[in-house]
């Protein structure tokens, strides 16, 4: 017991520690750019290391991107040396196509990452999932998100938080007209503090990202999930 508790002391103070090293898949997305920014700028990190299919804009003295096929994680394995892995990642049932398509990237390639980032000895896991998500849910999107929810949890890291934000505001090349309506609700709704529809208010992507880079600092072990409401209030604590 006493063993026990030391370890988890000892893990405590490696993650609160300045000079950790942050590895995000996703930075060329809507919240992966957010989160990129936000990462560089904090103090807690000295460095970032970028992994994805696309090559980045951005450029920065702690930032070191990786442009790789992410199909295999032999492909990523070696460059995942880092403290806390952020994974911004997903499609849409319309641009995936089929069923199996979106499953391939919203399940197994996020799994597969996460499952990598634990192998490589990574202390936290932060990722993006969706309100709703159940791995019992009729609707299929939820049910995926569910799915990996469930599947994440089983793996070895000292924290692991999950995002559950409703729709994401933000500027993206493929605007989508509900997104637009959405954005003007988004404010009115987020009155409502700690109630559901503060939870199922739209929020801005830049937001969601803030509440990952500070929630890798809080030192809570285990599994935590923030709703819409949450995030608003974790985003509201970064002061970068």
């Amino acid at each position: 017991m006493a063993n026990q508790l030391l370890e988890e002391l000892l893990s405590g103070v490696e993650i609160q520690r300045h000079h950790k090293v942050a590895v995000l898949f996703g930075a060329s997305g809507l919240i992966g750019n957010c989160c990129l920014r936000r990462l560089l700028v904090h103090q807690a990190y000295e460095k970032v290391i970028s992994i994805g299919r696309s090559p980045l804009k951005a450029s920065h003295p702690k930032l070191i991107h990786y442009e790789v096929d992410l199909s295999q994680p032999d492909n990523y394995r070696h460059l995942m040396r880092g403290d806390d892995l952020f994974i911004c990642l997903g499609t849409t049932m319309k641009k995936a196509g089929t069923r199996e398509a979106f499953y391939e990237v919203d399940h197994d390639l996020v799994f597969n990452i996460a499952k990598t980032g634990s192998l490589q000895g990574m202390n936290q896991l932060l990722f993006v999932s969706s309100i709703g998500a159940d791995n019992r849910s009729v609707i299929y999107y939820l049910k995926v998100k569910g799915e990996l929810e469930a599947n994440v949890r089983r793996l070895p890291y000292w924290g692991v938080h999950i995002m559950r934000p409703s729709v994401l505001l933000g500027n993206r090349e493929d605007q989508r007209p509900a997104e637009q309506i959405a954005g003007r609700l988004a404010k009115g709704l987020q009155r409502f503090s700690g109630s559901i529809l503060a939870d199922i208010a739209p929020i801005d992507a830049d937001d969601v990202a803030k509440a990952m880079v500070q929630s890798a600092q809080s030192l809570k072990q285990g599994t935590h999930i923030y709703h819409g409401s949450e995030i608003v209030k974790l985003a509201r604590m970064y002061n970068q």
